[in-house]
């Protein structure tokens, strides 16, 4: 009987497919097969590496009673990256001293974690939150991490502040005009 397989993922490249068979005079023959390709191993022993999704088949021949035995598995493959975003911020200026960086995320699960970072920014809230505050212009990364699967993505966001302070005015001085003018 061939064991469940475990499942490829971005934190698993192969996985082992493994008999459940007692052998103790070493007269059984393995051979393992695959129209997928994956297998990684040799295909005559009792366990395989593989490293691809799809059927695997194990035949068994007792070299004794030449008895002959298959039996099967299906390796499955969960490789979905979980969707992550920024949406463009509003600027930072002399009356807006904080601002909301909104994340959108998609085909993530429920099972995640998300990481806000900055190298020459300032968060100014939670980074774990998939909405943060900031308080000084640079780039902001967020990534989100799928923890069933181990596939993460990332996007990042430049925040901008507006320094355009006036420093100078002008003004027009006009005698108004008298009615009927």
């Amino acid at each position: 009987t061939v064991l469940p397989a475990s499942v490829l993922n971005c934190k698993t490249d192969t996985v082992q497919l493994n008999v459940q068979a007692a052998n103790p005079l070493n007269r059984l023959i393995y051979s393992w097969t695959s129209p997928s390709g994956g297998i990684q191993s040799k295909p005559n022993v009792n366990g395989v590496k593989v490293n691809k999704p799809g059927w695997y088949y194990l035949t068994v021949i007792d070299t004794i009673n030449k008895c002959k035995s298959t039996d099967s598995v299906l390796v499955i493959e969960d490789r979905t990256i979980p969707g992550i975003r920024v949406l463009n911020p509003l600027e930072l200026t002399c009356t807006r001293k904080t601002i909301q960086l909104e994340g959108i995320l998609t085909n993530s699960g429920t099972n995640y974690i998300l990481e806000w970072t900055t190298s020459n920014g300032n968060i100014a809230s939670m980074p774990g939150n998939l909405n943060i505050d900031v308080t000084s212009e640079g780039r902001y990364y967020i990534k989100v991490t799928n923890l069933l699967n181990g596939c993460l993505n990332q996007d990042s966001v430049d925040v901008l502040e507006n320094k355009n302070v006036p420093t100078d005015f002008q003004y027009l001085i006009q005698q108004p005009k008298c009615q009927g003018e």
